[in-house]
């Protein structure tokens, strides 16, 4: 859609979303067993194959490290639950 503004073009300012996708372990999961998850994952995802077909499908690999997604789980939940908020959107 090559005439479809941006959004920054739209006037929204600032304006930064990003689609991403995570594993998630139950709460009480020992940090070794999050440890091997999160190292086998990454050998897999970083097997040449793998990375190609997850750029066919429009996507990248990252495996960013354990605690930088604890993070970014922490800020986008904050910041989508004030966008809620501000919005008066209730979830149903």
């Amino acid at each position: 859609m090559p005439d479809l503004p941006t959004v920054a073009e739209g006037g929204v300012a600032g304006f930064g979303v990003e689609g991403w996708v995570g594993m998630f372990v139950p709460t009480g999961t020992p940090q070794g067993g999050i440890d091997r998850l999160y190292v086998e994952t990454a050998n897999v995802l970083l097997r040449l194959d793998v990375k190609a077909q997850v750029l066919v499908g429009g996507s990248e690999v990252s495996g960013i490290p354990v605690a930088e997604m604890r993070n970014l789980v922490r800020n986008e939940t904050s910041m989508w639950a004030n966008v809620a908020k501000s919005n008066g959107i209730k979830v149903e």
